[in-house]
């Protein structure tokens, strides 16, 4: 099991010892790390693992729980949903925003 496995992993399980009101917040500090390197990934990477960090990421952003929300502010839920359309997902080969500048 490589890096991204175990962050996809972790994404959709925090496990039975993590805060549960924080586990947004935790989402949106994955997301941001992967944003800033996703110009040096490579294209296979990039095509096995985005979808599948994108599926994790929606389905806890549109799942967190009453109390999640409270505890994560506006602007950390805005970042993870720009980070990953407009940084992370124009990577795939298999969307039609393919081109990001470090590809060019």
């Amino acid at each position: 099991m490589g890096g991204f496995d175990r962050l996809i992993e972790r994404m959709e399980d925090f496990g039975p010892k993590a805060n549960e009101a924080d586990e947004l917040n935790m989402v949106g500090l994955v997301i941001e790390n992967i944003a800033k390197c996703t110009c040096v990934l490579h294209q296979g990477v990039v095509n096995e693992y985005f979808e599948k960090i994108e599926k994790a990421t929606l389905a806890k952003v549109l799942r967190a729980t009453n109390r999640q929300q409270r505890n994560t502010n506006k602007e950390t839920t805005d970042e993870i949903v720009e980070k990953l359309y407009k940084d992370i997902l124009p990577r795939l080969a298999s969307r039609d925003a393919t081109g990001l500048f470090c590809d060019r």
